[in-house]
């Protein structure tokens, strides 16, 4: 079972995920980066970069940045 824990910018926000789908969705708010959205979900003391090559695998992201307003899931 995974804990999906978004701690991105205040404007930021986060949408419950469906029962049992484990991830959610997280609209992309000024000043937010993948790796602390990854750092959210394994938390201080886990690796956040399995999880930043999951999210743009799942959003098919390239190595671009992400921008203010782009909706992403998270695993």
């Amino acid at each position: 079972m995974t804990v999906l824990l978004v701690a991105g910018a205040a404007s930021g926000r986060t949408e419950a995920p469906a029962a049992g789908s484990g991830g959610g969705v997280h609209v992309v708010a000024q000043g937010d980066t993948l790796w602390d959205l990854a750092r959210s979900v394994v938390g201080p003391e886990g690796d956040p970069r399995p999880v930043v090559q999951e999210i743009r695998e799942l959003n098919d992201l390239g190595t671009g940045p992400i921008v203010p307003g782009l909706r992403l899931e998270i695993p």
